[in-house]
């Protein structure tokens, strides 16, 4: 579309220089009739029907031809400046340097660093900047093991940002980065990216079937304890194959980005797969805001509580949430 923009005002440019060109035409030729015709006169009368024949034309060009061009010009001009917005915002994004997340232990940190009990992941300074803007700025965390650590905030305060940061998706800067109270190097270390799931607040799929969405991984011939264990996982997370109208159970394929899939199936899938997956410490960012009441005390009930139990979890809520922090705190 962006290529085709210039041809197409190049091609209404051009027809409505044509048009012109013969409205010009014709007033010439009515300017001579009035003056030097007589409709009584064979010549004259001819003269006029030549006129009226090109003022004919002249309108069907302009019903039949630059009828839908014109029709089409505003939203051009809205494509046009939509697409140069979205370039210079996308300058911006390119300029920002990309930085891995590391540790930066500052002077004084360990001295400064309480002893913390039983902690699954333990994190010590954690602070991101960008451009200059402090985001997220000495951010102390302890997850013990069986415990819900729920981050409560407003819209846009920072909380998926700071899930984003312990699974290394910024370029966040830490003092300390512990798990079961062993010293790591950071978000990507393997020891680290071997124990953490994350649900993301919009449901993740993959062009592929639905047994390989929970999985996450594209099979060849899965076994029987592979295939019982998907459906475990998706029975658990509210996502039953018979009734979520999927024909095909766990071989349904699921499109690009779950075109055929609502935003709440989104979300129990990815559910699946984190509970499909046994980490140890699972981090939630507001997967359930897809999900009706009944179905979202179902899965506190069944998941959370139950199959989760012994499971570290930290999940994020919007302030309008807090009312119902009590089920799963």
């Amino acid at each position: 579309q962006a290529c085709a923009l210039p041809i197409c005002k190049v091609a209404v440019a051009m027809q409505l220089l044509e048009v012109g060109e013969q409205l010009v035409h014709v007033v010439q030729r009515v300017r001579t009739l009035g003056v030097a015709g007589d409709l009584r006169d064979l010549p004259g009368r001819q003269a006029a029907v030549d006129v009226l024949g090109e003022l004919l034309a002249l309108l069907w060009i302009l019903g039949v031809f630059l009828a839908r061009p014109l029709r089409q010009l505003p939203w051009m001009l809205v494509m046009t400046f939509d697409g140069m917005s979205s370039l210079r915002r996308l300058e911006n994004a390119f300029r920002i340097p990309i930085s891995k997340p590391e540790l930066a232990p500052r002077p004084g940190a360990s001295l400064a660093r309480k002893e913390e009990k039983d902690c699954t992941m333990e994190v010590r300074g954690l602070r991101l900047a960008s451009e200059g803007k402090v985001l997220l700025k000495d951010i102390n965390l302890c997850l013990k093991k069986g415990s819900i650590t729920a981050l409560v905030g407003e819209v846009g305060s920072g909380k998926s940002l700071l899930l984003n940061s312990l699974i290394g998706g910024t370029g966040a800067l830490f003092d300390e980065f512990r798990i079961n109270g062993k010293a790591t190097q950071g978000p990507l270390d393997p020891e680290v990216l071997g124990k953490i799931a994350f649900v993301p607040q919009e449901g993740f799929t993959i062009s592929a079937s639905l047994l390989e969405n929970v999985a996450f991984d594209y099979l060849k011939n899965p076994g029987s304890s592979l295939l019982d264990g998907a459906m475990q996982s998706l029975l658990l997370s509210q996502f039953d194959p018979r009734e979520e109208r999927v024909a095909n159970g766990l071989e349904s394929e699921i499109g690009e980005r779950g075109v055929n899939l609502s935003g709440g199936q989104r979300q129990r899938v990815s559910l699946a797969r984190a509970h499909f997956s046994r980490r140890k410490i699972l981090l939630l960012d507001d997967c359930l805001s897809a999900v009706d009441v009944e179905t979202e005390r179902r899965l506190i009930r069944d998941l959370f509580l139950g199959a989760w139990r012994d499971r570290t979890r930290s999940e994020e809520h919007t302030s309008e949430l807090q009312s119902r922090l009590h089920l799963v705190c």
